[in-house]
């Protein structure tokens, strides 16, 4: 990810800090796939359905590993709306 790309996920990450509403949403115009990718697994950390729906629309690769290699589901937090979102779209790729 360039530098860029970096800055941007982190003024999103700022944004979304204390959760995200659906409205809010509105504030995002576009998402490469690389950052959608990128946000996907604060989406899921910060229990962010709404952004976590956004981002995989936005051509995020739900089948993709972190520095650590986990997948997005590996840090689902009981939140039952991601994971059969998670499952839902694994479906389809």
């Amino acid at each position: 990810m360039d530098k860029t790309s970096r800055q941007q996920a982190q003024e999103y990450k700022k944004l979304y800090a204390f959760g995200v509403k659906k409205a809010d949403l509105d504030k995002i115009q576009t998402v490469s796939a690389e950052l959608a990718t990128y946000l996907l697994f604060y989406a899921i950390i910060k229990d962010g359905f709404h952004l976590f729906k956004f981002l995989v629309k936005s051509a995020a690769k739900i089948n993709t590993v972190d520095a650590f290699s986990n997948l997005p589901i590996h840090y689902f937090n009981n939140n039952l709306r991601i994971l059969k979102y998670i499952v839902k779209s694994l479906r389809t790729v």
